[in-house]
């Protein structure tokens, strides 16, 4: 069934956008082909277009949002407040208050990994008599292997989100996670995955691949110094299940420049890139300081 949706999806891609009409005030809302749940401009009244979760893309969970839009306004101001390089004028409601909750489709993985480390290591002593300083290296051939369960790893399965963005909203509490409803989406935007589980399973397979391999090797302890020639993992997908997650999102254009934050609408945690005000940061570090303070401010994320 999976297979089939996503065809589907991948057909649909390049379909035009599709015109609903909204059943209050009768205006007629253009979408595109993977929007699940909308609101009218006009009145502003929730549209939720339930034939787009049918069939393969029917979601099997949803985590409702917990954080409303003021709550995400007051914590967005709250941090640009304590940025000394944010320009002035970048917390204008202009910019600031263009927030969206929007439930993101995400794959949610479960998988067995088995993995193999070989490595080098060597165990260094040193001392002294009345003559020479004597220093005696062992070499070691270190082999390890390892297997472990993983549990609903998650990968968003929409093209549109950053991927780096959705890792770093992690975790969500999987307790929260309810059976499906139509319900949940009223007042907030949704969308089908256009991405099916068998695409983005290598982005999730390479997180397992990592959190293992970092696993065999702190188990090489007890020498001097070591170095990993090899490490193999064969992963074993068990199940894979797709829910929609819930994120609030502010896209905001400044000076030519688009930003984007991000916050996780269950626990909170907020993530996003800011601009930085040049002349603050020449006041601030002055010359070459301030251009490496504000390339380092640029290329992290916040968390």
């Amino acid at each position: 069934m999976e297979e089939q949706a996503g065809e589907a999806a991948q057909k649909q891609a390049g379909e035009p956008p599709v015109v609903y009409i909204c059943p209050n005030c009768g205006a007629q809302l253009v979408t595109d082909s993977v929007t699940a749940a909308s609101f009218c401009v006009f009145c502003g009244s929730p549209a939720i277009f339930p034939q787009q979760l049918t069939g393969g893309f029917t979601p099997q969970y949803v985590i409702p949002f917990q954080y409303k839009r003021e709550d995400v306004l007051a914590r967005l101001k709250e941090i640009c407040k304590k940025k000394k390089l944010l320009p002035r004028d970048f917390t204008q409601a202009s910019h600031i208050e263009k927030v969206t909750g929007v439930y993101v489709p995400f794959w949610l993985f479960d998988c067995r990994a088995q993995g193999d480390l070989s490595a080098r290591a060597q165990r260094v002593r040193t001392w002294r008599d009345s003559n020479y300083n004597y220093t005696e290296t062992t070499h070691y051939a270190v082999e390890r292997s390892g297997s472990s369960q993983f549990s609903k790893i998650p990968a968003d399965g929409s093209a549109k989100m950053d991927d780096a963005i959705m890792d770093a909203l992690e975790p969500f509490d999987y307790n929260g996670l309810l059976p499906f409803q139509m319900a949940y989406l009223s007042g907030y935007l949704a969308e089908r995955y256009d991405q099916t589980s068998q695409q983005v399973q290598e982005r999730m397979e390479e997180r397992v691949r990592r959190t293992l391999r970092g696993l065999l090797e702190e188990t090489v302890q007890g020498y001097t110094a070591k170095q990993v020639e090899s490490c193999h993992v064969n992963i074993d997908v068990t199940k894979r299940e797709y829910a929609l997650l819930p994120v609030w999102v502010l896209a905001t254009k400044y000076r030519d420049k688009y930003y984007m934050f991000t916050m996780n609408g269950q626990t909170g945690k907020i993530v996003g890139r800011y601009p930085v005000s040049w002349a603050k940061a020449a006041l601030w570090f002055g010359g070459v300081t301030a251009a490496v303070a504000a390339a380092v401010f640029l290329g992290g994320l916040l968390l």
